[in-house]
């Protein structure tokens, strides 16, 4: 693999950066973020656009392009022990090292976008130890699942622990069981209610961690 980074500016290359990973950008409609603009509403954007705004990109983005792993914080990566490979959470989105300009080859957005965009703030609305994203190569149907299966036996070891100082548990906990109401949603991935958490989680997704806790 021959991979460059592709943020305007940034000189990044995989046989030289051995150090760093590339992430390809999202796939379109795949995953939301949300979005408060500049008079204080909320959009639901997608994630894949919203990468290209931020990063400068003046172009067309192609099925090859990657971001190094410079252009994000190590908060945006799931646990180590938790995945195979460095994996990115499904809410992260380029933060550092972003680019001033944008690749020339096109005309620039107006100064009325950039102003826009320069306001506006990405709100943390998904739990980001709960649900991978794109890998440095993507992630297929299997392995997603074996990371789901991974947390959620993590969360039963837990619980199982917790459970061996009462009596006669009959029924095996599973995290839709702790998850029952919009508080502790909340309290456990941040997420106000279920509503939003539906709408921003893939339905994909959604469908292996309800096979998984049956």
């Amino acid at each position: 693999m021959n991979h460059y980074c592709c943020v305007p500016g940034c000189k990044s290359w995989v046989k030289r950066n051995p150090e760093l990973s590339f992430h390809l950008f999202p796939k379109p409609k795949k995953s939301n973020v949300i979005v408060e603009t500049k008079l204080g509403s909320k959009e639901l954007v997608d994630r894949r656009k919203v990468w290209i705004q931020r990063l400068k990109i003046g172009k067309k983005v192609s099925d090859y392009m990657r971001v190094c792993s410079l252009h994000f914080e190590a908060t945006d990566f799931l646990q180590k022990q938790r995945v195979k490979r460095r994996t990115l959470k499904l809410n992260a989105i380029p933060s550092q090292k972003l680019p001033l300009e944008a690749h020339s080859t096109e005309p620039g957005p107006s100064s009325r976008s950039i102003t826009a965009a320069a306001k506006q703030r990405i709100v943390t609305t998904v739990a980001p130890s709960l649900i991978p994203c794109e890998d440095v190569e993507d992630l297929d149907d299997q392995e997603a699942a074996e990371i789901l299966t991974s947390l959620k036996n993590t969360e039963n070891s837990t619980l199982s622990k917790d459970a061996a100082v009462q009596v006669n548990i009959t029924k095996e906990i599973t995290l839709c069981d702790i998850l029952d109401s919009d508080f502790k949603l909340k309290e456990f991935t941040g997420v106000d209610n279920y509503v939003i958490f539906n709408t921003i989680v893939p339905s994909s997704v959604l469908e292996m961690m309800r096979s998984l806790d049956g």
